[in-house]
């Protein structure tokens, strides 16, 4: 059974994998590429989006096929989806690549824990499932080091950092073969010698196996037949008893904001492009850029854990909005030192003929026209050579120091070209915060908002509703992540970390009357709360 789920877990690691390497690789495929700001938008929503329209599918594909089969098709999209960016020759190749890890994504993640869940022991159900949980942040942080590695490759290393996913997934993909299916899912197929077969080879006691397998079959006789009890809630039916019970569109509404806020108060913007936060932050050196974007999914991984341990000792009421207040007080440190930043910039040194750019005195005055960004070269002296000048249309500087080709050159060339935020003394507050930030969200907004969801439908509606407060959280996901750079050049970093802080604030008021604490009670008394 432990290796069963072990093997499944992989999907969770894949998942946190993909999500997080996209943030050292886009550093070395935007002057690749010379992608747009609009281009990286789309490279990291587009797998969002595509997790999230094939997580509503999911459920019917795992009822349909069955959990195995479900399972088998996404461990074959990862791998098609990784080797496909680990080739790319274009742009149009990695936003395929990428939208296809999204199906990958979305099948697993709304079938694996069900799965386990089902496979499982009642004692240890809760552990085995979360280490699905852990496993995806650990994926993150694994990604980050996967990208330190390969990042002083300065043309070709975003293709091993993408591509090297196939290779976990190749291996559950063989696993999975020879892999046990869900032997509740099978009888409720009416498949009963196939469902003792299965149970048998996840049990080693005998007796108590044959006690568990009764035991289920009982219980689904008296649902009459678990096929029917599963299809008798419907979309619309949903919605015509949300009209008229107000104690079920409670619990809905409140599932659905915990998703949004979780979302919008900026966590994967910081996960997607941590390394170019900070890189705008003023790290000229992108291999360091990008190991210092590993410190985020580290502290991601180790934080989480923290949460899982304190969750049935301090409350999920208590986690949540401790948590939250101390993101609002992390967004707003991240808003004001961004500011502070780019108001203490170096200063143009050398001028260029262009009449806008090169009017301009200082570095912030530069960046702050979307035409213009600014050339520093590091010459370890006190003397800066620094432009500003006018960028082309994938934020790069084609000629010159701050050239790619002259970057590529030269591994050991000190030279920058940014059109976010200056070069500053400031810089280390902004990674110090975000790694601060990280630590609140992980232990309670990180995890609490899917430990919450899980209690507070009605048995009768629990998946139905969980699907709807699963799918807010990737549709609240694509739009942050497609909007994050284009908020950046409309109005600054500092600017929007204020959006964020702004909607995890209203967030927090909103949790503060209307979460209920639902440590130690049991789903018959969760129910009564609302």
């Amino acid at each position: 059974m432990y290796c069963t789920i072990i093997c499944n877990c992989v999907s969770g690691f894949l998942f946190g994998y993909d999500t997080g390497i996209i943030s050292g690789s886009m550093i070395l495929m935007k002057p690749y590429f010379k992608l747009t700001v609009f281009e990286q938008e789309i490279i990291v929503s587009i797998t969002i989006l595509s997790a999230w329209l094939f997580s509503l599918v999911s459920g019917y594909w795992a009822d349909y096929l069955g959990r195995k089969k479900t399972i088998l098709i996404s461990s074959i999209v990862f791998t098609i989806g990784s080797l496909l960016m680990a080739i790319a020759s274009s742009v149009s190749f990695l936003i395929i690549g990428r939208l296809i890890l999204g199906i990958g994504i979305g099948l697993s993640s709304s079938t694996i824990p069900i799965f386990i869940a089902e496979i499982s022991l009642p004692y240890n159900r809760g552990h085995l499932v979360t280490i699905y949980n852990c496993l995806l942040t650990f994926g993150q942080f694994f990604a980050g080091i996967v990208a330190g590695i390969f990042s002083t490759r300065l043309i070709d290393g975003w293709r091993f950092m993408v591509g090297l996913a196939a290779l976990p997934s190749f291996l559950q993909l063989f696993y999975l073969f020879f892999s046990p299916e869900s032997p509740r899912w099978l009888l409720r197929m009416g498949r009963k010698e196939e469902a003792l077969i299965n149970l048998r080879r996840l049990r080693k006691d005998e007796n108590k196996m044959i006690e568990e397998f009764e035991e289920i079959e009982q219980n689904l006789l008296c649902t009459a037949s678990y096929q029917s009890t599963n299809d008798s809630i419907g979309l619309f039916e949903l919605i015509a008893e949300l009209k008229k019970n107000i104690s079920l569109r409670k619990a809905l509404v409140l599932g659905c904001v915990l998703q949004i806020i979780q979302q919008v108060a900026g966590i994967n913007t910081i996960m997607y492009y941590s390394a170019s936060i900070i890189e705008m932050a003023g790290v000229n050196n992108k291999s360091h850029a990008i190991w210092l974007s590993c410190l985020t999914g580290l502290v991601n991984f180790m934080f989480t854990l923290v949460g899982l341990f304190f969750v049935e000792r301090l409350g999920r009421r208590k986690l949540i909005l401790t948590s939250l207040s101390f993101v609002c007080v992390c967004l707003t440190l991240l808003s004001i030192t961004f500011y502070i930043t780019n108001n203490n910039s170096y200063l143009v040194t050398n001028f260029d003929s262009d009449p806008i750019c090169g009017s301009y005195s200082s570095c912030s005055t530069c960046v702050s026209d979307l035409k213009c960004g600014f050339c520093f070269v590091d010459s370890k002296s006190d003397n800066l050579n620094s432009y500003c000048l006018l960028k082309d249309n994938s934020d790069e500087y084609s000629t010159g120091l701050c050239s790619y080709q002259n970057y590529t050159s030269n591994a050991n060339s000190n030279s920058i070209f940014t059109t976010k935020i200056c070069p500053s003394i400031y810089s280390y507050f902004i990674i110090i915060f975000i790694m601060i930030y990280l630590f609140n969200f992980a232990y309670g907004m990180g995890c609490m908002p899917w430990t919450i969801n899980s209690e507070i439908f009605p048995l009768k509606y629990r998946s139905t509703c969980f699907g709807i407060t699963t799918s807010m959280n990737w549709l609240s996901n694509t739009i942050i992540s497609l909007t994050f750079l284009t908020i950046v050049d409309a109005i600054g970093g500092s600017g929007a970390f204020l959006i964020y802080f702004s909607f995890a604030f209203l967030g927090l008021i909103y949790f503060w009357f209307s979460l209920p604490e639902t440590k130690g009670k049991n789903l018959e008394e969760i129910e009564k709360l609302f």
